[in-house]
């Protein structure tokens, strides 16, 4: 009888997490409702809607604060905002999305937010979103009205 011998490899990694998603807040929904053609051409941009990352079962043990680096498809013409997709042919064009901070201070793409402090059990995370007309678009009267749809994906890094 001949016996072989080979070695079996473990890897993986043990991580901290300060906090969990509350239950039921997986994904986030931002409804912008209706926005007027005319307010964007009035204003640029629609009024903010707020929106919050809620977490629950957070500990200060390890970590103090958490940041959160917002990614998605970004919008050609409006450095930082979201692209939309419209939803049907003839659907809406020539805007995109930006996002805030709850103070209003804006949110860069692909970088980390400001730090927030944590606070032991649950809390929330609160941000603003709002429509922004391109600026060809806007030069031009060419912002389309229609459904749309956009994704964003988020992280959160905990210090």
């Amino acid at each position: 009888m001949n016996l072989i011998g080979t070695d079996i490899n473990f890897h993986g990694t043990v991580v901290s997490l300060a906090c969990s998603i509350a239950p039921g807040d997986e994904r986030v929904l931002v409804d912008f409702q209706k926005v007027s053609t005319k307010d964007l051409y009035l204003n640029k941009r629609s009024s903010p809607i707020p929106f919050s990352i809620r977490l629950a079962d957070c500990t200060t043990d390890v970590f103090n604060s958490v940041t959160v680096t917002f990614g998605g498809s970004k919008n050609k013409e409006l450095p930082n905002h979201l692209a939309i997709v419209a939803d049907s042919p003839g659907g809406a064009a020539g805007v995109g999305i930006g996002l805030q901070m709850q103070n209003g201070n804006s949110i860069e793409l692909n970088k980390a937010s400001p730090a927030m402090l944590l606070s032991t059990g649950k809390m929330s995370l609160n941000f603003r979103a709002f429509l922004q007309g391109e600026p060809d678009a806007l030069k031009n009267g060419a912002i389309q009205y229609g459904p749309f749809t956009a994704v964003a994906n988020y992280t959160l890094h905990y210090q």
